[in-house]
């Protein structure tokens, strides 16, 4: 009764969480069943926390602006979970220039590297984000300046103590600890957007309202509807299990 458009849940079946909700009919234009779509929009890539991933042709380059946004679902705590990395395949955090996962303990965190040294920045705690249901995450670059918005708000803002540098010639990869096997991703992700730009607090509020998405200096778009293409053509990626 309380729901209403702007409400999280308007696109969860399950609603009470209890496996009770078997469809949900929107009727936004059409009398589909949206409850076996398994994506926030559309399908989304399923990672089953053990040998899921997504590897991309997409290297990120040495220079002072960069963001990533991303779509998550996930209801897996007590352990590390990679949303994306480009770490090599010795995991070592020097050698990459970004990766953000889930520890522990319930906190984003994130890595700037080098390839001479690194910096890691902790986030509060994001245990109410851990729900099984659609949020929205941006990571911004900047020089040093690094900031974290979820569903549409600024979540946390950090001083990284080092710039990208010669780190980071592998590729990114979505769902693992980059080239080496571990910290698998156990969710789902969907609509993955790379910038070469640093956004806006405004640009990510469009992001999460999926109005005036911005396209300046879009580099890949993944949706993620069934395969891990690149719909600017130019990054396509590879889904393994």
């Amino acid at each position: 009764y309380e729901e209403t458009h702007a409400s999280t849940t308007i696109e969860t079946t399950d609603i009470f969480n209890d496996n009770s909700g078997v469809a949900l009919y929107q009727l936004d234009g059409n009398a589909n069943d949206t409850g076996g779509v398994n994506g926030k929009f559309g399908s989304a890539a399923i990672f089953n926390g053990s040998s899921s991933s997504i590897s991309t042709s997409y290297t990120i380059p040495a220079i002072s602006t960069q963001s990533i946004s991303l779509w998550f679902k996930t209801s897996s705590t007590g352990a590390y979970r990679t949303l994306f990395s480009d770490a090599p395949s010795n995991g070592a955090a020097v050698n990459t220039r970004m990766q953000l996962y889930i520890t522990p303990t319930s906190t984003f965190d994130i890595i700037i590297g080098n390839n001479s040294s690194y910096w890691i920045g902790s986030s509060n705690s994001i245990s109410s984000y851990i729900d099984g249901n659609w949020h929205n995450i941006v990571i911004t670059y900047s020089g040093t300046d690094v900031k974290s918005y979820i569903d549409g708000s600024l979540f946390q803002s950090f001083t990284s103590t080092v710039a990208f540098g010669t780190a980071g010639n592998q590729s990114l990869v979505f769902g693992k600890a980059g080239l080496n096997n571990v910290n698998y991703w156990n969710g789902s992700i969907d609509q993955v957007r790379i910038y070469d730009t640093a956004l806006s607090s405004t640009d990510v509020s469009n992001l999460y309202n999926e109005t005036n998405v911005p396209t300046t200096n879009l580099v890949a778009h993944y949706k993620l509807d069934g395969d891990a293409r690149d719909e600017q053509q130019l990054y396509d990626g590879t889904a393994t299990n």
